[in-house]
C-alpha cells in the first residue's frame, strides 16, 4: 500500500487580497491543498475580499499582515512559520 504524504504548512502570500486574478487564484488553490489535508495559511491584510473568503473557510487560516513596514511583515512571517524561534 502506498504511504500517503506529509502533512504540510503551507503559507500563501499576497500583499493584495481585493478583486484581482491573484486574490481568487490563492483562494482556490488554498481550498484545493486544504481538502488534501495540508495546514494552509493566507497571508494577506486584514479587512480585504480575500480575507474574508478565508475567514468564511474553516479549512483555511488567516494571517492579518501589514506590508506598509517590511520588517513587520517579516517578523510575523518568522513567527508564524517558527513560533517558539523569535
Amino acid at each position: 500500500m502506498p504511504e500517503s504524504p506529509a502533512r504540510l504548512t503551507i503559507l500563501q502570500l499576497t500583499h493584495q487580497g481585493e478583486g484581482a486574478g491573484s486574490t481568487q487564484s490563492i483562494f482556490s488553490l488554498s481550498r484545493e491543498l486544504a481538502q488534501r489535508g495540508h495546514r494552509i495559511l493566507v497571508g494577506c491584510p486584514a479587512g480585504t475580499l480575500l480575507a474574508r473568503h478565508v475567514a468564511a473557510t474553516p479549512s483555511l487560516e488567516h494571517v492579518p499582515l501589514h506590508f506598509s513596514s517590511l520588517r513587520g511583515a517579516a517578523n510575523a512571517i518568522a513567527y508564524v512559520m517558527n513560533p517558539s524561534s523569535v
